[in-house]
């Protein structure tokens, strides 16, 4: 007998937002995905799982978050071979979760949409810098900001991965920033989209903003979270994951 072939549009696209943050922000990408897949199955969900020799759960994810960094705006695509109440689907998966991954929405969205990591290309980062061991900044706000404003009036940013020298094109991956100075803290508000020959990381920006500061990153503490990701259309409007419709 000829078993059937399932397709995609053959399942429900069920979109997940949810969030990674205290002691869970120092997993690895792949540790999420296995952490997550476990809850999925927890979670009694009739998944789909692909064809082949080596099935797996059909679910997709978002970009991977840089290890340590946390986030109120991690995404995956889940994919059931049956439709469930989007309201008892999520409450399945919020009780089956750990409280530093816990779901924060969910809805169906169309087969017909691009894979998440392609389509979520903007990103919103909230990055917090202070002295390490007690010990104060040895720059200003204003001195951060005016060095970003160089490095972006640069446009290409040259940095080291492993042995091999890398570029980053500021003028499409970076959208802009802002530096403001905390009681006990710099906060840089950090917007980046990915594209087809690269993306932004933050570490990236700020490793080059040090060297242009003559500061050694190792006296300096950071904490990055990921605020949230969304869908660009042509005018440079973000895009709402679930709805797909303007930002307001």
């Amino acid at each position: 007998m000829t078993e059937q072939v399932v397709t995609r549009r053959d399942l429900f696209r069920l979109r997940v937002c949810y969030a990674k943050q205290d002691r869970l922000r120092h997993l690895a990408h792949l540790e999420v995905l296995g952490t997550i897949d476990r809850c999925i199955r927890r979670a009694s969900l009739p998944f789909s799982v692909s064809n082949g020799f080596s099935p797996r759960m059909r679910v997709q994810f978002s970009s991977a978050l840089p290890v340590g960094a946390s986030s109120q705006g991690e995404w995956y695509d889940l994919y059931l071979r049956e439709l469930v109440d989007v309201d008892e689907a999520f409450k399945r998966i919020y009780d089956a979760t750990p409280a530093d991954l816990r779901p924060l929405r969910a809805g169906y969205v169309s087969s017909e949409l691009p894979a998440l990591e392609a389509w979520l290309v903007r990103s919103s980062w909230q990055l917090e810098l202070c002295g390490s061991e007690q010990k104060s900044l040895l720059f200003s706000s204003e001195d951060l900001r005016n060095v970003l404003n160089q490095l972006a009036c640069q446009g290409q940013l040259s940095y080291m991965r492993k042995d091999k020298c890398k570029q980053v094109d500021l003028t499409k991956t970076l959208v802009g920033f802002q530096v403001e100075e905390t009681s006990d803290a710099l906060v840089v508000q950090l917007e980046t989209r990915a594209t087809p020959t690269g993306s932004l990381r933050p570490s990236i920006l700020l490793q080059a903003a040090f060297s242009e500061l003559g500061v050694d990153a190792s006296r300096v503490a950071i904490r990055v979270c990921r605020c949230g990701q969304w869908g660009e259309n042509e005018d440079g409007e973000l895009l709402d994951p679930l709805t797909t419709e303007v930002v307001a």
